[in-house]
């Protein structure tokens, strides 16, 4: 979800400028990121169908932009709000292995986590399996 990230960035540091980062290709697809969800974002015609290093300039000066990035890390993060985390064990995009460095950061740190195992889900097919536990879940904190 790279233009997700992208977008935080620039968000939490105004003198970030696409312009500066991006390559043709990535500029080009950049404003899909106010009109798709991020299921649309991944497909082919979008940022799933650009390869990860075509998507910034060739020599672009990426200090500024990973130091953003290393800040939106959640694992840094003082969560004081509930988490809900879902991972499933066939998941080739997400590794359970990062996931459990992840939740070690977060519980670390004092964060309230609620894990969700799917033991023979990949990345989307726990997405589609997880909907109504997902939405159950926000309802029960939303009352």
């Amino acid at each position: 979800f790279p233009a997700l990230f992208l977008t935080g960035a620039l968000a939490g540091n105004p003198d970030l400028k696409k312009e500066d980062l991006l390559s043709e290709e990535g500029l080009r697809l950049f404003p899909e990121v106010e009109t798709k969800c991020r299921v649309e974002l991944s497909k082919s015609d979008s940022w799933g169908g650009l390869v990860p290093s075509k998507m910034l300039q060739e020599n672009a000066n990426l200090t500024p932009l990973m130091a953003e990035l290393r800040k939106m890390h959640p694992g840094d993060l003082s969560i004081d709000v509930p988490v809900r985390i879902v991972q499933g064990l066939a998941d080739e995009r997400v590794s359970p292995i990062q996931t459990t460095m992840l939740l070690e950061q977060l519980i670390s740190k004092g964060a309230q986590i609620e894990l969700r195992v799917y033991p023979l889900m990949d990345h989307f097919g726990v997405l589609a399996r997880d909907v109504e536990n997902a939405k159950n879940w926000l309802k029960d904190r939303l009352k």
